[in-house]
């Protein structure tokens, strides 16, 4: 689970930090898609050996499921209703993602240090 946790942080420094730089910000964006399938992996491999999380934990990634799965729903519905203001864009393809994202490195932490 350690390495789980060191993939997760560093592909998540790879991208906050050109988010943190500004000027690379589009570096960013397109490293946030790396994240996004890295994390969704981790998610699915820690659903396999839930049987080895506390129940503290597993609440946790239950948690981080039902955010991601919002969030992926109200990207669907932004999609399909072709609703494309910037109040609405950049908290729901920007913030929340790296939100969750940040959710997700704290809880293979949480796991890591079991």
């Amino acid at each position: 689970m350690k390495l789980i946790h060191y993939i997760n942080t560093i592909v998540y420094l790879i991208t906050i930090i050109p988010y943190i730089t500004i000027k690379y910000a589009f570096l960013g964006m397109y490293a946030q898609i790396l994240l996004g399938i890295t994390q969704l992996i981790i998610g699915i491999i820690l659903v396999i050996f839930i049987n080895r999380l506390t129940k503290k934990q597993t609440y946790l990634l239950k948690l981080y499921w039902l955010f991601t799965l919002t969030i992926i729903a109200l990207m669907s519905i932004v999609g399909y209703f072709e609703i494309y203001t910037s109040y609405l864009l950049i908290p729901l393809v920007f913030i929340l993602p790296m939100c969750i994202a940040t959710y997700s490195v704290y809880l293979t932490y949480l796991i890591q240090k079991k």
